[in-house]
Formats: structure tokens, sequence, C-alpha cells
């Protein structure tokens, strides 16, 4: 799956995230409450859908991976870390979460 159907699948469960169509060539982009969403690159806004879904994320595998969760369901996402940023990663599993991409 690719960025922006993540991020899509995201917006709709995390409602009220409205997608902004192009507009003279520039790409369609997301925003919440007038102002621009992307939890795949704002810590942020990833960390609002940890607390609005009630995730939990795991970095105890460091240098490894990190791994975002839905308490104790079977809603797990689990990312590596490249080039060591743990942000990026953290980041990534939290949106697969939810957006319903799970391992």
């Amino acid at each position: 799956m690719d960025d922006k159907q993540l991020l899509e699948l995201a917006a709709k469960a995390a409602g009220n995230v409205d997608v902004v169509d192009a507009w003279r060539g520039a790409p369609s982009h997301f925003e919440r409450n007038g102002l621009g969403w992307n939890p795949l690159t704002c810590n942020g806004d990833a960390f609002r859908l940890v607390s609005e879904f009630g995730m939990s994320v795991d970095c105890s595998d460091i240098p490894d991976a990190v791994v975002a969760f839905l308490n104790s369901s079977a809603a797990v996402a689990s990312e590596k870390i490249v080039n060591g940023d743990i942000e990026a990663a953290a980041r990534r599993a939290v949106v697969r979460v939810a957006a319903g991409d799970f391992d």
C-alpha cells in the first residue's frame, strides 16, 4: 500500500479529516481543522492518532523495529527502523494501525 492510500484510510478512520483536491498541478493533501494533516511526517498528527484510537507504541526492540497496536487486539503493525529514524518508523506503524494495515 502506498503512502497516499495509507493516509486516505487513516483519515477515513480518524474522521473530520478533509482531502483537499489538487489545484493547479499541486498534489491533493489532507487537512484537519483547516491545517495540513500528515501523520507520516508529523509527530503531532501521529500522536493524535495514538490517543484517538487508544494505541500503544513499543520501541523496546530498538534498534530493530517499532510496534504499534490497539490494546490487546490483533491490530498490530511493526516497522523496521531505517537509518536510525525511530520516529519515522513509529509514525508509519501508527498510521498502518489506523488504516487497518496489520501484520
